[in-house]
Parts: C-alpha cells; sequence; structure tokens
C-alpha cells in the first residue's frame, strides 16, 4: 500500500486540532507558523499552495516539531529563534525567551537612559 500524501491543507487541518486538544493557546497560529518555517516560506504561501504535497523530509521535520510542540516546548525553542525588540536573535534551550513585557521594560530603560545622556 502507497504511502498516504499529505498535502499543506491537510496537515494544517490535523495539526490544528492536535494542538487543540493538547491545549495549546493558538493551535491554528502554531501550526501555521512550525510548517513555513519547515518550507522556508510566509505563512501567505500556505493559503497560496494549500494543495502543494509536502517531501518527505520536509513531513519529517514538521513531524518532529508537532512532537515537541505537542509537549509544550515553546516555539523560539523548536525554532531556534525569537524576535525582540524588532530583531531576530538565535534561541537555544538555554536561553530565556523575551516576553512582551520585557521589551517594554527594556525600551523605557532605553528611553530613560537616552533622557539621561540629554
Amino acid at each position: 500500500m502507497a504511502e498516504r500524501v499529505w498535502t499543506i491543507q491537510e496537515l494544517l487541518t490535523w495539526t490544528t486540532d492536535f494542538f487543540r486538544t493538547r491545549g495549546m493557546e493558538t493551535p491554528r497560529l502554531d501550526a501555521e507558523v512550525l510548517l513555513a518555517a519547515v518550507l522556508g516560506r510566509d505563512r501567505m504561501y500556505l493559503y497560496v499552495h494549500f494543495d502543494e504535497p509536502l517531501e518527505p523530509a520536509e513531513l519529517a521535520t514538521f513531524r518532529g516539531y508537532v512532537k515537541e510542540r505537542g509537549a509544550h516546548v515553546p516555539m523560539a525553542y523548536i525554532l531556534g529563534r525569537r524576535e525582540f525588540m524588532g530583531l531576530s536573535f538565535r534561541v537555544t534551550r538555554d536561553t530565556l525567551i523575551p516576553r512582551p513585557d520585557t521589551e517594554i521594560l527594556a525600551q523605557f530603560a532605553v528611553d530613560t537612559l537616552r533622557a539621561r545622556a540629554e
């Protein structure tokens, strides 16, 4: 029997449902971000090419990402990067992941130091 061919749409639907059962706050967004990263494309590509099948290597990588995310591993650790204050930073599992509140605090510190310098 031939192995099933998974399209972008089928993967997004299945993964969204899987993440929902795992209690993820943003199951569809997480599925889209992971699949876009695997394909090296933006999220819009997923909608324009919804019927495109994945290559076996892409599918294997995506399955690994989904397994990790299903175990509640943060997206930044899975993808190895996180945006902070408009810059993209490399992230490892030894890195504290910056939160939106951290960005507000950092901007406050920058603004305060600039004001003192003037």
